[in-house]
């Protein structure tokens, strides 16, 4: 049962070959995915193509198992960009400073103003609230909370979260992703078998941790201070039998790799599943978040704060924060100044931003694959 094609992979299988019995529901379960696809797509095809040809559609309607539930997500997305009516409102940033530092606070609109996510939907309230503010001159520290949160590092890779990211950072479609993650695999011997459902690894894998470290010094010396920082005993929530199902995650092999033998787009996508790796063996991401809510003019404004205390696993894995398009991303990452209740804070601009909601975005490839998993 192999999971690399290095030397010393094929001889651990080899030396630990498993029952059949073991394995049998794999192979029922292969069969019964190939007799659906047969009794799915083979006849639902031809009766789908004679009643598309019933109402004058002379081409060929393909259905499929996996196809046509993947399609229909399609549909369902442009059919709602299709439908979706735009919604103008309006926001009021604020830039306060405390103590020489700057930072910008979001004005909360009253009830009875706004919908159900909490955006102001008339403009004569959030101008008057504009026009409170500025004539104000100075913002009231009301409360002052935070919190400290901890972040374990991102799984190891399967193949769909591994398409997601390379079409989200490298630009790759999810073809080209698989093919360069079979090349990593077969012709190089990088890397552990591509086609894994699970991120998981078996915990008995523990024991080659060292080794897999070793192996990747040779294969990239200018890794020997960071391979020194990391702890080989730490145990991740990816080491985990309970949740690896018939293959593993994609990690590094047992043996050094021949970097220059791989072309440009190789070796990106080789650096994201070894850095994917090597974050199980670094501490946790920590930061404290901080939310003040301030008082201005009679008008109620939040600042959110955030403050690196730990970089932990986020020294090899740069994963950008998810945007829920807002616009508030600069709040969320900004450093607050030292505040308390009763502190008073300088106004500085207060900007009144008309906007509007906006459509959801087609599919990319890698959000495709995504969506996938919910199906």
């Amino acid at each position: 049962w192999l999971s690399a094609l290095n030397d010393a992979s094929i001889r651990k299988a080899l030396g630990a070959l498993k029952p059949s019995a073991e394995t049998l529901p794999l192979y029922y379960s292969a069969l019964a995915r190939s007799r659906a696809d047969w009794l799915i797509g083979m006849n639902l095809s031809r009766l789908f193509t004679l009643l598309g040809r019933q109402a004058g559609y002379t081409g060929v309607l393909s259905v499929g198992r996996v196809q046509t539930p993947t399609l229909k997500l399609v549909v369902d997305r442009d059919r709602e960009i299709a439908r979706f009516v735009s919604v103008p409102f309006w926001a009021v940033e604020v830039t306060l400073s405390h103590a020489g530092q700057s930072f910008i606070a979001g004005w909360t609109p009253p009830q009875g103003c706004t919908d159900d996510a909490g955006r102001c939907l008339q403009q004569p309230v959030a101008q008057q609230a504009t026009e409170r503010m500025r004539a104000a001159g100075s913002a009231q520290v009301v409360s002052v909370e935070t919190e400290r949160v901890r972040e374990g590092p991102p799984l190891p890779f399967d193949l769909g979260t591994l398409q997601e990211v390379c079409s989200k950072q490298l630009g790759l479609d999810v073809q080209e992703t698989l093919d360069i993650a079979q090349a990593l695999y077969e012709t190089h011997k990088a890397t552990t078998y591509p086609r894994s459902d699970s991120g998981y690894l078996p915990e008995s894998m523990l024991a080659e941790v060292q080794t897999v470290l070793d192996s990747l010094v040779k294969t990239d010396p200018g890794l020997r201070p960071l391979i020194d920082r990391l702890d080989p005993t730490q145990r991740s929530r990816a080491w985990n039998d309970g949740k690896v199902t018939a293959h593993h995650g994609i990690i590094p092999t047992l043996e050094p790799a021949n970097l220059s033998a791989l072309n440009d787009k190789e070796l990106a996508v080789y650096r994201l599943i070894r850095a994917h790796y090597l974050a199980q063996f670094l501490p946790h991401h920590e930061f404290d978040r901080t939310v003040a809510k301030l008082a201005c003019g009679g008008q109620s404004l939040v600042a959110v704060g955030k403050q690196i205390a730990v970089a932990g696993w986020r020294q090899v894995l740069a994963v950008p924060e998810e945007s829920d398009g807002d616009g508030d991303d600069a709040q969320r990452s900004q450093v607050l100044p030292a505040l308390r209740a009763g502190l008073s804070c300088q106004v500085g601009s207060v900007d009144l931003k008309a906007l509007k909601t906006l459509p959801s975005k087609p599919y990319t490839q890698g959000e495709l694959v995504k969506a996938m998993k919910g199906v």
